[in-house]
């Protein structure tokens, strides 16, 4: 981040219409999955759906858990860039580089909640606060007038947590769930459908002084084996799913170069 425009945040305020995403586009209809239900639609006539168990960078092979081998001329990954090296044959030095990539891991704390009371118009919160649990809570329901009108809407807290911020995860649909009652997100009648925690391993990558070095040190190591990466963490940059579908075209016209 720029440290001027850190300070000029601090010191005043900033209108949001301001910022680069203070209009983002939504599906009229449906949730989030049908900005890119195309492309899935699109991708499953060849999708193999198995693990890659190991990539031979110099033999230009993948080794796949269903016990098949596959050759490539050119390959495009969106795997984290730790776990692509760490099943690969790459040199000491990019493993070095790989070791010193950090990030921050997430729980998805998701309710289906109902009430007939008047709804928040607010679509994301973002809070600071210690006794909040969450970083950010998203109320989808507002992004489309399809999903306004719907009798159960879903509220998604984040909670990000790593080896310096442990969480209580036997606690925290509980925690979560008073905290956005007190915040008054939800009028008194909102009653809990159903709700889920989903565990996500590498979330939010962190920049430390080793992080430029590092990832463009392994990505160009990969690019002259012919592995073109993408994405938040198959190029280990803070990037939304927009971008990182950009980013995917651009690997792909990278890869047919």
């Amino acid at each position: 981040p720029d440290a001027r425009e850190i300070i000029e945040g601090a010191v005043a305020t900033r209108r949001y219409t301001n910022f680069p995403n203070a209009q983002v586009g939504y599906a009229r209809a449906g949730g989030f999955q049908r900005i890119y239900a195309g492309l899935i639609e699109a991708a499953a006539p060849k999708t193999v759906r198995a693990t890659v168990t190991d990539v031979d960078l110099e033999a230009r092979e993948i080794g796949l858990s269903c016990g098949r081998r596959m050759p490539y001329r050119r390959l495009i990954s969106t795997m984290p860039l730790t776990d692509l090296v760490g099943i690969s044959n790459a040199p000491p030095t990019i493993r070095n580089h790989a070791g010193k990539l950090r990030h921050n891991s997430l729980y998805l704390v998701n309710f289906a909640v109902s009430f007939k009371g008047p709804r928040s118009p607010i679509q994301r919160a973002y809070c600071c606060d210690a006794d909040v649990p969450f970083h950010k809570l998203v109320l989808n329901y507002n992004s489309s007038d399809d999903l306004r009108s719907r009798d159960v809407i879903a509220i998604q807290a984040e909670v990000s947590h790593s080896p310096f911020k442990h969480v209580d995860v036997a606690s925290l649909s509980d925690q979560c769930w008073a905290a956005i009652r007190r915040m008054k997100l939800v009028p008194d009648d909102a009653q809990i459908v159903d709700q889920s925690i989903i565990g996500i391993d590498k979330a939010y990558p962190v920049f430390t002084i080793d992080t430029d070095d590092s990832r463009a040190a392994i990505v160009d190591y990969l690019e002259s084996r012919f592995v073109f990466c993408a994405g938040r963490f198959g190029e280990w940059l803070y990037i939304n799913s927009d971008d990182a579908v950009a980013r995917g075209l651009a690997a792909a016209i990278k890869a047919v170069r």
